[in-house]
């Protein structure tokens, strides 16, 4: 199975990185301000307080992440550091529901979430795990115009801890080179978050898959390894990108099921050993 082509010429170029952090980052710092001014009103305002919890600490939190990106654009060092740390990946699911839910909300989008909170931590970068989770639920539910049901599952073995996340929507076109620049089956959007988790999910010697049925859905495989060694990676952007032949776990590619009669479309993503 050939690795996805390289997504170099997508991010090396400057007008690109111009463009993106001209349009992004002056918005973002102006937003920042904006909930730093809205969690001073509400400390004077303690029951408006109570009823909105942690959103204003989350929300900052989610937008310093998008501005520390916007940073690694300007360095050329987009998805280039990853600093591996033993991290909680329900931490970071219920942060992102939490961040995400009047969004699914309004799209009429009802959210299962059977991820249990005693999973096993895996060696991760949370910044770049974020993102992972973060596209593929975005994915999800573009997936679902018309409202449907976003299923997240988590379970470990004694190695590996194990993410699905599944939507109700129409499925993938059969042989639809998903993780590859620049494709995608929506009308909107630049084909490039899928690419994006392919890369992030590599790089944390995990794999991604996916099986879909056409008409009933998608489901998105993760599995990510609980003991890699702390560490952070380099590499230049040339040598980075889709350097190592895709492994693909047949078990989990299939859902983790067995002898199951769904039609399975997948590829997979291995990180260096």
């Amino acid at each position: 199975m050939r690795e996805p082509d390289s997504v170099v010429a997508s991010f090396s170029s400057r007008k690109f990185y111009n463009y993106l952090t001209h349009e992004m980052a002056n918005p973002l710092n102006g937003i920042l301000t904006g909930v730093e001014i809205l969690e001073r009103f509400l400390e004077g305002n303690p029951r408006v307080m109570d009823e909105v919890g942690d959103l204003p600490v989350l929300l900052k939190k989610e937008i310093r992440r998008l501005i520390g990106l916007l940073k690694e654009l300007r360095s050329s060092r987009m998805l280039l550091d990853v600093n591996l740390q033993p991290t909680f990946l329900q931490t970071e699911i219920r942060e992102l529901l939490v961040l995400e839910s009047a969004y699914y909300a309004q799209r009429g989008i009802r959210v299962e979430d059977y991820v249990p909170l005693d999973l096993p931590r895996i060696m991760a970068d949370a910044n770049r795990l974020r993102q992972v989770l973060l596209n593929l639920c975005k994915n999800a539910v573009e997936a679902m115009p018309n409202g449907g049901r976003l299923t997240l599952r988590g379970f470990a073995s004694e190695q590996w801890v194990y993410l699905d996340i599944a939507d109700t929507g129409d499925g993938v076109p059969e042989g639809m080179p998903i993780f590859e620049p620049a494709v995608s089956n929506k009308s909107q959007g630049s084909g490039l978050g899928l690419a994006i988790v392919y890369e992030i999910v590599k790089q944390h010697h995990g794999m991604v898959s996916y099986t879909s049925w056409p008409g009933s859905g998608t489901t998105f495989h993760l599995k990510f390894p609980q003991n890699v060694r702390t560490v952070t990676t380099y590499a230049p952007v040339c040598e980075a990108f889709f350097s190592a032949e895709p492994a693909v776990d047949e078990k989990t590619a299939a859902g983790g099921v067995e002898g199951g009669s769904s039609r399975r479309i997948s590829t997979g993503a291995a990180g260096r050993s």
